[in-house]
């Protein structure tokens, strides 16, 4: 069995819109055709077939040429919103990472650490390498820290994702020379 359609206020409220939107678009073109046929007529009330027809071929072309120009607009913008979405997930995901490879040599870094001071408390030597070496994995994981948390939301955020490579590589150089 059929079910029969049902008038119920949303549509018919949806229906009056449309109705409204094309009479007043309606309106609006044929103004438009009018004024344009006003300047190509040349003479005020004379009507002629070839000036109507050319006015409103006239309007249709520069709709057509705005609809063309919207259309490459919006497609535009959708591309880029859609890169950012996809930028902002990536950043988002290697937020994670970092934090997750962060936490796992930080336990590491400080067992070490615990070790070393542990040494150095029973008065034993303790190598000058291996406590270098603590120290520029703590430098490390700071550097990464910030290229990962703090980069990508300040005042001049990367434009491309491999400007946080870049980013890193370079903060890593200046803390290993400092």
């Amino acid at each position: 069995m059929k079910h029969p359609i049902k008038f119920n206020a949303d549509f018919i409220s949806q229906f009056g819109k449309a109705i409204a939107t094309i009479l007043a678009g309606s309106i609006l073109v044929q103004t438009a055709v009018m004024v344009i046929d006003f300047y190509l007529a040349g003479a005020p009330l004379r009507l002629s077939l070839e000036t109507a027809m050319g006015a409103y071929g006239l309007f249709s072309l520069l709709v057509y040429i705005l609809w063309n120009k919207s259309k490459k607009a919006m497609l535009l913008a959708c591309e880029k919103e859609i890169q950012c979405e996809k930028d902002r997930a990536l950043i988002e995901s290697l937020q994670r990472i970092t934090g997750l490879l962060a936490e796992h040599i930080s336990v590491h870094n400080a067992q070490i650490l615990e070790w070393l001071e542990f040494k150095k408390q029973k008065g034993q030597q303790v190598s000058e390498r291996v406590e270098q070496a603590s120290q520029n994995i703590s430098l490390a994981l700071n550097s990464l820290s910030k290229i990962a948390f703090v980069y990508p939301f300040g005042d001049d955020p990367p434009e491309y994702l491999n400007q946080l490579e870049e980013a890193l590589k370079d903060n890593l150089e200046k803390e290993v020379k400092s």
